[in-house]
């Protein structure tokens, strides 16, 4: 905006201008034509950066619109991660207190081939369970069932010797 564009801006927004006054600075000017004088101003404006009215209202609103539409999908995207975050902490907690429980109660356990399986196998299959969990390769009840199936041949296992 050059200096007279600032000047300008400043004497139409200006409390108190009558229109008679108004008027006749229209006149003068579009050379004694106040519609001339009306459209000179507009282009004026337009083209040495002045922007009022509805172009300076649409930036505004855009700019909001924008700020405000950005503001609720990053909350809503935070939400979700927190979400994520927070039942994979439940599950690493659930499944590092079934380990030490079995820890504690079982020395091995035989695995499908019959060879005995040590507390790290079985703390390895514990682990190997809750990753494919918590990357979504398995759903709720098929975690549930084979984490049912570890701990209850281990604490078979336990009971039979």
């Amino acid at each position: 905006m050059t200096d007279y564009s600032k000047e300008i801006f400043k004497l139409l927004n200006e409390k108190g201008k009558n229109a008679p006054n108004m008027t006749s600075a229209l006149k003068k000017i579009g050379n004694g034509d106040m519609q001339k004088g009306l459209n000179t101003l507009a282009n004026y404006c337009k083209n040495s950066g002045i922007t009022i009215g509805e172009k300076s209202g649409w930036l505004k609103g855009s700019a909001t619109t924008l700020g405000v539409t950005l503001a609720i999908g990053s909350g809503l995207y935070l939400a979700d991660r927190y979400k994520k975050y927070k039942a994979k902490k439940e599950i690493e907690s659930e499944g590092e207190k079934i380990y030490e429980a079995l820890k504690e109660t079982i020395d091995e356990e035989e695995n499908e081939g019959g060879e005995k399986m040590t507390r790290e196998e079985l703390k390895e299959q514990i682990d190997e369970l809750m990753r494919q969990y918590a990357d979504e390769e398995i759903d709720g009840d098929t975690y549930a069932e084979k984490m049912m199936e570890l701990t209850t041949s281990a604490q078979n296992e336990t009971n039979e010797d």
